[in-house]
C-alpha cells in the first residue's frame, strides 16, 4: 500500500558487525509500533492499515499469531505482563484533520487493547471518544497509572491501572 508517495512496510535489526538488516516476515501495511518479548524470541509489530498486531518468530520470520486491533499505533508492556496497543478507530481523513492541532483535543475514538503474550488473547480495556482527550497513540504504565499520549493537541491523560484487572 502506498500512502502519499511513501510505501512503508518492514522492520530492521541493527548489529554492530553487519549494521542494519531487514527482518524477515515484517512486511506490513504501515508498520507503526514495535515491541519484543521478554526472551527476545518474538517481535510484535503493528500493521496499522492491516488492523492487526503481528507476532513474529525473530529467528525464522514466521508469523506466530495475528491479533486483531483496528489501526494499532504504539505498543508498551503493562508491567503486569500484557502488551498494550493504542488502537485508532478513525478514518485516515479524521487522522489527517488533526495533524495541525496544537491546543485542545483531537477527539477521535481510540481503544487501548491488552494482549496476553501466552495465548494472544486480547481485550479492550479502554474505549474513549471526544473530550477530554481522543486520539491516544500510546499507553505507558507508571506508578499505578497508565499514561496516554496523543499525536495532536496538548493532552496527556492518566488512567488508573485498575482498568487492566480482569
Amino acid at each position: 500500500m502506498e500512502l502519499f508517495g511513501y510505501e512503508p512496510g518492514y522492520a530492521y535489526e541493527w548489529q554492530p558487525d553487519s549494521g542494519l538488516t531487514r527482518i524477515a516476515g515484517t512486511d506490513v501495511q504501515f508498520g507503526n509500533g514495535v515491541e519484543k518479548s521478554e526472551d527476545e524470541q518474538l517481535l510484535y509489530l503493528n500493521n496499522y492499515f492491516g488492523d492487526e498486531v503481528v507476532v513474529l518468530d525473530v529467528a525464522t520470520g514466521e508469523r506466530v499469531a495475528s491479533v486483531p486491533a483496528e489501526s494499532p499505533d504504539n505498543l508498551a508492556w503493562s508491567g503486569a505482563g500484557e502488551l498494550l496497543a493504542a488502537s485508532h478507530l478513525a478514518s485516515v481523513t479524521d487522522v489527517m484533520g488533526c495533524q495541525e492541532l496544537e491546543a485542545g483535543s483531537c477527539g477521535f475514538r481510540f481503544q487501548i487493547v491488552a494482549i496476553d503474550p501466552a495465548d494472544h488473547a486480547h481485550r479492550v480495556v479502554l474505549d474513549q471518544e471526544g473530550p477530554p482527550m481522543g486520539a491516544a497513540t500510546v499507553a505507558v504504565p507508571f506508578a499505578g497509572h497508565i499514561y496516554l499520549g496523543t499525536f495532536a493537541g496538548d493532552r496527556i491523560a492518566r488512567v488508573d491501572a485498575g482498568i487492566l484487572e480482569r
